[in-house]
């Protein structure tokens, strides 16, 4: 896991949701974004850059680490073909909407302070008190409030934690069901198919459900 991310923009979202804002340093200044030539390390200046520029492979565009970063406070990294996390969020009312497909393909995690928790189940109280600090949540504990109240004016995030091994390793499986039984009613709810794959499956079997 690591805490306090800068988030690389895919090259996808680049083209669906930044050609636009091309030159509008405002709008890169205002959302924490920052633009990168892979060839020199350099950071250019947003107004600067052309719409056509930006989807060259040597064009990096971040945003910072800390409060309104896209991918919140945690990312939560596991080996895939997709290039895909679990990660909290800097929008969190959208886990009161019903519909919250709202992701380009990572997984936003509502309760990401507790699921570092329990994938550290032996980490110490400090380090837990260190995580919260370096997420921006009240410390409970005296030593963490005082560190609080002694580091009050330094530039945050706090980066008490960077980076955090999982030990031992956790699977990760993602599932995905347009049909599935309630678990307190044990009857059968039939879910939207959003991504399409109802239609895929039915194509490679030999009877429909129609017939079952």
């Amino acid at each position: 896991m690591q805490v306090n991310p800068d988030w690389i923009v895919p090259r996808n979202i680049i083209k669906a949701d930044f050609l636009r804002h091309a030159g509008d340093s405002s709008y890169f200044a205002r959302n924490r974004y920052y633009i990168v030539d892979k060839t020199t390390g350099d950071t250019l200046n947003p107004a600067d850059v052309l719409a056509s520029e930006m989807k060259e492979s040597y064009i990096r565009i971040g945003q910072k680490s800390g409060e309104g970063n896209s991918l919140g406070r945690i990312v939560f990294r596991f080996e895939n073909d997709f290039g895909i996390y679990l990660h909290d969020t800097n929008n969190r009312k959208a886990f009161d909407r019903e519909r919250r497909t709202l992701s380009h393909g990572c997984i936003r995690v509502q309760k990401p302070f507790e699921l570092a928790c329990f994938l550290l189940p032996e980490i110490s109280e400090w380090q837990m008190e260190c995580l919260r600090l370096s997420m921006d949540i009240e410390p409970i504990t005296e030593r963490g409030k005082k560190y609080l109240k002694e580091h009050c004016d330094d530039e945050r995030p706090f980066r008490l934690i960077k980076y955090k091994d999982v030990s031992p390793r956790i699977p990760v499986y993602i599932v995905y069901y347009t049909a599935f039984p309630n678990p307190e009613t044990g009857i059968l709810e039939f879910w939207p198919d959003l991504y399409g794959y109802d239609k895929v499956i039915n194509s490679r079997i030999p009877v429909s459900f129609n017939s079952l």
